[in-house]
């Protein structure tokens, strides 16, 4: 991976290529400077606001072109550059945190593309307007720098991650990782703000477990993470006694060949009534559809799922609706404290030499710039009220939360890393430094959540437990019932409601025994595993809905 990228880099800049003697930090056709604000130590942030008007296959013979290609700002995208601004400046006024040392960013537009996100990640290592690999040319912000926030695209983080790592500056990603990017050898400033998917599996096995559901099935993608998932949850529902029955998995075509649906048939005469299915929101749709089918009846049966997607609380979405009264398994959500009073009192003036902020403003406002008959003009002094925020959705960006505790972690170890030096002393450091304050940093933020990371550089947090249940015209209502909090005490790490749970009508209890080990039966994308050999007797104070 690393060698790759560093070609990759290469031959993306081949202006800088055999001219360093002459140390001039210029790369031809470079434009693509960002939303800077100054400060002592700055932040730099690479988040996707816009997408190409097509995608270009480049034949390596000539230098891509490095501007900004714009296509219309994505409008819920912005909110996560408002999310880090506002994290800044709630840092910046608050006397106990950094006093004495102000933040501030410098913040790209990574156009979900990785060769603009790494034409803007040089121009943040070099001086501002110029861009250069290997080089700190100082100016704005060169070197001050101390973290590098980015995502959520997985390619684009391996892409930094390869590019800074000679820097050692801490990386914090909010967006899903690879299981190859979560090797602290390979990369020890990389920072997850998503708790790994493993996490996420492990606590899926806690709550079957909780219920003594010993004989359960999985559906999840026929693609590498769906190996990963096969073998974490089987290990994890082991350690409790229990057992993956069964796995099936697809494709996101749904396509189901002779080989699927002989399996299909096998799953179908299955015992097990407890089924987990791992996936994106995506996949998670498809099987969905497929649970429409004809052919197909798996509907009466308990649905674990299990997605590190958020998806809408109440809206029509037809495919869902196979999992009437499923459990799911989701990141704790939360709104970004204080972002609903930041929202309402931003002024367009205060966003001087950010270029996207008109089209924002144009967008949550209904407005025009130019002269219209049929909508009114912007000013630039409407207010966000706070029937626009919640209407609109506008307080609980995807990853918003994830980007404000990342600002937050920088600021509690650079504070960390300052207190344990002398009065007066001088506050210069390299930025491999501060990886060791952030290997210790916990602190509780503003919502009341303990944020820290475990050994791996992961954020350890919990998940919420949701009751899915539609109504009669086919709405979803989401409910909490409960939750999973990994870093609580002993014995108090999971909490479930089960009275407010609503059960699958036609779900029989389920029998609190192992089954009897059979033939193992291997059926291309999806296999059927023997148990243990002996059938063990009901234990004591199972828990069946």
């Amino acid at each position: 991976m690393v060698s790759a990228g560093w070609i990759l880099i290469i031959l993306l800049f081949p202006d800088a290529v055999g001219r360093l003697v002459q140390a001039k930090c210029t790369l031809s056709g470079y434009q693509h400077h960002g939303y800077y604000k100054d400060g002592d130590r700055i932040i730099g942030g690479f988040i996707p606001l816009t997408r190409h008007p097509s995608r270009t296959n480049h034949d390596f013979r000539t230098a891509p072109e490095l501007r900004e290609r714009l296509h219309g700002l994505e409008f819920k995208s912005y909110l996560h550059v408002l999310a880090m601004i506002h994290a800044v400046e709630e840092i910046n006024k608050n006397p106990h945190l950094l006093p004495n040392v102000s933040l501030g960013f410098h913040i790209y537009n990574a156009v979900f593309d990785d060769e603009t996100a790494l034409a803007g990640l040089f121009g943040l290592l070099s001086e501002n307007g110029r861009a250069v690999p290997n080089y700190h040319c100082g100016g704005r912000g060169g070197s001050k720098i101390v973290a590098v926030l980015e995502g959520p695209e997985a390619d684009q983080t391996s892409r930094i991650a390869t590019a800074i790592l000679p820097y050692r500056y801490p990386q914090f990603s909010f967006g899903h990782l690879d299981p190859e990017l979560r090797q602290k050898v390979r990369f020890p400033s990389l920072y997850g703000m998503v708790p790994s998917e493993r996490s996420l599996l492990a606590s899926t096995a806690r709550l079957i477990r909780h219920f003594d559901w010993r004989w359960v099935g999985l559906v999840t993608s026929n693609d590498a993470r769906g190996k990963r998932a096969v073998e974490t949850l089987r290990e994890e529902i082991d350690k409790g006694g229990g057992c993956v029955a069964f796995t099936w998995m697809l494709t996101e075509d749904a396509y189901l060949g002779p080989a699927q649906l002989l399996l299909l048939s096998n799953i179908q005469r299955s015992s097990a009534n407890v089924t987990v299915l791992h996936g994106t929101r995506p996949y998670v749709e498809t099987v969905g559809r497929i649970l429409s089918w004809p052919r197909v009846h798996l509907q009466g049966r308990v649905w674990i799922l299990t997605s590190q997607d958020e998806f809408p609380a109440e809206n029509k979405f037809s495919s869902l609706k196979n999992f009437d009264r499923a459990l799911a398994l989701m990141g704790q959500k939360r709104q970004i404290p204080g972002f609903e009073r930041f929202l309402r009192r931003i002024k367009l003036q205060d966003f001087q030499g950010d270029s996207y902020i008109k089209d924002f403003w144009r967008q949550v406002h209904n407005c025009l710039w130019l002269h219209s008959s049929w909508m009114p003009r912007c000013t630039g002094e409407e207010n966000i009220t706070i029937s626009q925020a919640r209407g609109r959705k506008l307080l609980s960006p995807t990853w918003g939360y994830s980007i404000y505790n990342a600002v937050y972690a920088v600021a509690h170890a650079l504070h960390a890393l300052f207190s344990e030096r002398p009065p007066g002393s001088p506050k210069d450091f390299q930025a491999w430094q501060l990886l060791s304050s952030l290997n210790k940093v916990r602190f509780s933020n503003l919502a009341g959540d303990d944020i820290f990371f475990d050994p791996e550089g992961n954020l350890v947090a919990g998940y919420e437990i949701r009751n899915w249940v539609f109504s009669p015209d086919g709405n979803l209502a989401v409910s909490p019932v409960g939750s999973i909090r990994p870093q609580a005490p002993l014995g108090q790490e999971l909490v479930v409601d089960a009275n407010r749970i609503q059960w699958n009508r036609r779900f029989e209890q389920v029998k609190n025994r192992l089954q009897r080990g059979g033939l193992e039966i291997v059926v291309e994308q999806g296999s059927f595993y023997p148990c243990v050999n002996q059938t063990q007797p009901t234990a004591p104070g199972r828990r069946d809905p």
